[in-house]
């Protein structure tokens, strides 16, 4: 596989070797799974993660989308938690009688807060998975298993649009 312009040549600390012989850069893996974002978004936050162990910094599309942010990253596990822990405060806010904006701020504000850490050990994780399989071409594996999915995040919004329409026209 050439190489990819949107994706730029990092050093080769902490590398792998494909099955081609090949020496894929740790940033280099993450700049493919994850996709263009990553050097102008995520290999700032992952620097920051990986220099002191701590948050790095506010992540707009999480708080603002909440669980589509996760499907947009293909993060349908975490997306669907948060649709859980929605519907459950949705519920006890209705039972207590408060407003949901009262609750569902801090749950927005947390997932602002600690997208870009959980994403980060996301990615991690897949990378292993996908340089455990036996794969010829690591590089093409990372791209087609990674990336985003905006089908995912456009499909839950209409599966929870049409559900809701339903549980309130009903």
């Amino acid at each position: 596989m050439s190489q990819n312009n949107s994706v730029p040549v990092f050093p080769h600390h902490g590398s792998h070797v494909d099955r081609r012989g090949m020496s894929i850069s740790d940033n280099r893996k993450r700049a493919l799974f994850i996709g263009p974002k990553f050097t102008t978004y995520y290999y700032g936050k992952f620097s920051k993660i990986d220099q002191n162990n701590a948050a790095s910094g506010f992540n707009f599309g999480a708080f603002f989308f909440c669980f589509l942010w996760f499907f947009y990253r293909k993060m349908y596990v975490y997306g669907c938690l948060v649709i859980l822990l929605m519907l459950c405060v949705g519920t006890i806010s209705e039972y207590l009688e408060f407003q949901v904006f009262l609750f569902s701020l801090p749950i927005a504000i947390a997932l602002g807060m600690y997208a870009n850490p959980v994403y980060k050990a996301f990615v991690e994780q897949k990378i292993r998975k996908i340089e455990s399989l036996a794969t010829n071409n690591l590089e093409h594996e990372l791209i087609k298993r990674g990336r985003t999915s905006i089908v995912a995040a456009c499909g839950i919004f209409v599966v929870m649009v049409l559900l809701l329409s339903f549980i309130f026209l009903a």
